[in-house]
């Protein structure tokens, strides 16, 4: 049987309604809705008599309003009517009552006839003008009344109008917020939270998302959980979406004990809030950040058994780096498996079994017998499964980008497995990875990308992928056999939450992380004479690095550089290998999988004159670094607070600060240097403010700043041979005696 359904008929309907706009008006309770008679009638059906009643007495109400205005108001259709509060016949020619005011039609009525007088019959201009006159007199007449009766009439609406202004304004201020939170504008986007506050209006679930949004991405966690927990106080509960910022937060900073409390926290909630796909890779970046392998491996388990969830491209590839890094090969070996082909989407498939509505024998739905019905098990009406849904141009193109992701996460993840072979010495495995990725890459360049943007993406990882095989290629054709011990040696890392002692933290860190505990196994490093190095190279009081130590007394005399921020480690590599008999490198760099880069790295391309430290730059450099023990520090394009543009950004994650200028002129020899290199000007200069205003206990500056001089192109407006490997300065910017440079690394 079909569900009973409660019909309310609407007569004498404005001209220019519609069915979109009547399904407004009744705030979309209709579940259907029929224009009838030329659309001069309507008939609409409610899911309950309560909707019905309501609906009937909402339209009784609009018309008495149509009935009091009839030879006053123009009406354009039951929009205006939802938007304004009141209806009126379009027949009828006289004045439009605004919300605010009363405000004459007869002027732009007037103009729409003149506008038409120019393809009019000239018989019928006169008429025209003699029907305007009389109206003009008609309003003139009537405005005393017509003014109190649109007073009287906007008292009657104020309630319906105060609810829906309020419900309007409430999104308005919502997506401020989310604009602040986006350019890290947290005073902002607090400011504009208290409006909600300050005008009587109650925030709603988006509303503290998106303030706490804010807080994280300014690195103010404990504002974040103040904002989580009024959003309890105020009666509401958090869903999925809130979850997943405060996951974000602890994960950034790389507290995942607090972040998998949350989880805990969402199953304990009635009814509880399953974690969708966005919070597990949430989760399993912060994983991948600090190299956290088997709490990765301990959620990904859980996806199916405990949130029915199918893992994407995405998760799986977070755990086929990690069990890569870690040497476990058989582990990441299982998961690239299960990377299949996404199942090609021919049509929208929907659950005819939800809901009695969409049971056999029901009211047909229109829409999908047309082929474009979007609401799936969620429509009310029958749903023929012999009719084949069309595809949209959308759809067609999401599961284009779907499947090209899906490849490029196929080859990223073989790229990944040759590179740990690679480390072990398993060539064979290594050559079949790096043949499967390169096939995989072909496979894409020949489906091809239908949209621009995602063709600049596609070809910015294809770059990077074909670089690393290029890399493992040249390494796997030597088959050198890396000494690992010498090289976990160089690999210093500081995690969060470990404790004891610092040579002991250091193993630790590299146990799971590195795949030290693999190579143990193997028979390939030793635990002991790693143990006996890390305690050497620090010195046993403080705990401080001992560059001599690190890179052998034969290279104590030379010169100590590092780079903070050093990402995936492409220009440092480059830098030791280039002077690797002039100069000790020092890679710094906060995210663990950032570290295990630029430590592989260097082991394929036997660079042995640079070591890693992992952690904290604002930890590391003050409590672990001696002072006066580096020659010239760099960082490269550094991440600026306001990445949005705006300097009222703020963030506590922000490195470049005051106090850290300070802790990097303590390490620094005398004439040390600071180079730091980036293509925000606004950043720039905002950093040369910040130097300049550095001063000793005595007056006297902390830095003062180098000019290196010009270095132009040749005549013809190109690079010389001669120059190729050195920067061209074009300009000098001059910021309170700090000199800014322009022009082109070398």
């Amino acid at each position: 049987m079909p569900p009973e359904t409660h019909e309310v008929h609407l007569k004498s309907l404005p001209a220019g309604s519609s069915a979109k706009g009547l399904r407004s008006f009744f705030e979309h309770k209709a579940v259907r809705l029929e224009l009838v008679d030329g659309g001069r009638e309507a008939v609409v059906r409610f899911g309950t008599a309560a909707d019905a009643e309501a609906g009937r007495k909402r339209w009784d109400s609009c018309q008495a309003v149509l009935s009091n205005e009839r030879s006053t108001s123009s009406v354009r259709g039951v929009k205006r009517a939802r938007r304004h509060g009141q209806c009126a016949d379009s027949k009828q020619t006289a004045s439009r009552v605004d919300s605010r005011q009363t405000v004459s039609h007869s002027e732009s009525k007037q103009t729409a006839s003149h506008e038409s007088l120019d393809s009019a019959p000239a018989s019928k201009r006169s008429s025209t003008k003699t029907k305007s006159e009389q109206v003009k007199k008609l309003q003139s007449e009537n405005a005393p009344a017509l003014q109190k009766e649109n007073a009287s009439k906007k008292m009657r609406l104020a309630p319906e109008n105060t609810e829906a202004g309020s419900r309007l304004r409430a999104q308005n201020l919502t997506h401020e917020i989310a604009g602040f939170a986006a350019k890290r504008q947290l005073a902002k986007a607090v400011e504009t939270f208290s409006r909600f506050a300050e005008e009587g209006i109650a925030p709603g679930i988006q509303a503290f998302a998106a303030l706490i949004n804010a807080h994280v991405n300014s690195g103010d966690l404990d504002g974040a959980t103040q904002a989580f927990d009024s959003m309890r106080v105020a009666g509401l509960m958090p869903n999925v979406v809130v979850y997943t910022a405060l996951l974000k937060g602890h994960c950034r900073i790389g507290d995942l004990k607090k972040a998998l409390a949350i989880f805990d926290d969402m199953s304990k909630q009635q009814p509880p809030v399953l974690p969708d796909l966005r919070a597990v890779n949430t989760f399993l970046r912060g994983c991948a950040r600090v190299g956290d392998v088997q709490t990765a491996a301990l959620l990904f388990s859980r996806l199916s058994t405990d949130w029915q969830l199918e893992p994407d491209s995405a998760a799986r590839m977070f755990m086929v780096r990690l069990f890569c890094q870690g040497l476990r090969l058989d582990d990441a070996r299982e998961v690239i498996k299960q990377q299949t082909a996404p199942e090609a989407k021919e049509g929208m498939k929907v659950d005819h079994s939800s809901g009695s509505s969409n049971l056999q024998g029901g009211e047909p739905c229109l829409f999908w017998a047309e082929g474009k019905c979007k609401k799936g098990a969620k429509c009310r009406f029958y749903h023929d499964p012999a009719i084949e849904q069309k595809r949209s141009r959308r759809a067609k193109v999401e599961a284009h980008h779907s499947k090209l992701e899906h490849l490029g996460a196929l080859a990223a993840m073989h790229v990944d497995f040759a590179h740990a072979a690679a480390l072990l010495g398993n060539w064979s495995e290594c050559e079949a990875a790096l043949s499967t990725a390169t096939n995989t890459l072909t496979q894409m360049d020949e489906i091809g990308s239908v949209d621009d943007t995602f063709k600049t993406l596609h070809e910015s990882t294809r770059f990077a992928l074909e670089t690393d095989i290029a890399r493992i290629q040249r390494f796997a054709k030597q088959r050198t056999t890396l000494a690992l011990t010498a090289r976990f040696g160089l690999c210093f890392n500081f995690p969060i939450g470990l404790d004891g002692k610092l040579s002991d933290r250091f193993l630790k860190a590299l146990g799971e992380a590195f795949g030290l505990n693999t190579c143990v196994q193997l028979g390939i490093a030793s635990l002991n004479d790693l143990k006996c190095r890390f305690r050497k190279c620090i010195t046993p009081r403080f705990g401080k690095l001992q560059w001599q130590k690190v890179f052998g007394q034969s290279r104590k005399d030379l010169p100590v550089k590092l780079e903070i921020g050093a990402g995936s480690g492409e220009w440092i590599v480059d830098q030791a290998r280039a002077e690797s008999s002039s100069a000790n490198w020092v890679a710094l760099e906060l995210m663990h999988d950032r570290v295990y880069s630029i430590f592989s790295r260097a082991a394929l391309e036997d660079v042995q004159n640079l070591c890693t430290l992992g952690g904290d730059a604002t930890q590391i450099l003050p409590m672990r670094v001696q002072q006066g023990s580096v020659d010239h520090v760099f960082a490269n394009f550094p991440e600026p607070p306001h990445v949005s543009g705006s300097e009222a950004a703020e963030s506590s994650l922000h490195v470049w600060s005051d106090q850290f200028f300070k802790d990097v002129h303590k390490v620094l020899k005398p004439q040390g240097r600071v180079t730091i290199l980036s293509d925000n000007p606004r950043y720039c200069r905002s950093l040369a403010r910040t130097v300049a205003d550095l001063q000793a206990p005595d007056g006297s500056p902390f830095f003062t700043s180098v000019t290196v001089p010009l270095c132009t192109s040749d005549g013809k407006g190109k690079r010389t041979k001669k120059r190729a490997a050195l920067a061209e300065i074009h300009d000098h910017e001059d910021i309170d005696g700090i000199c800014l440079h322009h022009g082109t690394p070398g």
